[in-house]
């Protein structure tokens, strides 16, 4: 199973950020592939994840359940990192963050400036 995790294809786990000498600096760069897509979930909560162009045109609603235990688990391995929260409050935020689900697609999402 794919763990979301920053800079990564949800549906893969392609890494699509990297580093690159701009100017004598290292700096991190997204590719050509990287996307972004946005969910509505089923308490109407809005969640957007990255996703790879070739991914994004393939991905069918079948597909949700498995992307959403992938953020879920990628959440978990965040929660577990918290040092300032105490066992008992991670285990209730992951309580109610595990019960959400998708419900749709965000069909007209841009991200970056919406202008």
């Amino acid at each position: 199973m794919i763990v979301d995790k920053f800079g990564h294809c949800i549906k893969c786990g392609s890494n699509l950020i990297v580093e690159k000498v701009i100017g004598n600096e290292v700096k991190r760069v997204l590719t050509p592939y990287y996307d972004q897509i946005q969910f509505t979930l089923t308490d109407d909560s809005k969640m957007r994840v990255v996703i790879c162009k070739p991914c994004k045109k393939i991905l069918k609603e079948k597909d949700y359940p498995t992307l959403m235990k992938s953020v879920i688990a990628g959440w978990e391995k965040e929660v577990r990192g918290l040092k300032n929260w105490d066992a008992k409050k991670k285990k209730e935020h992951m309580k109610t963050y595990k019960k959400k689900k998708i419900k749709s697609k965000v069909k007209e999402f841009k991200y970056g400036n919406n202008k």
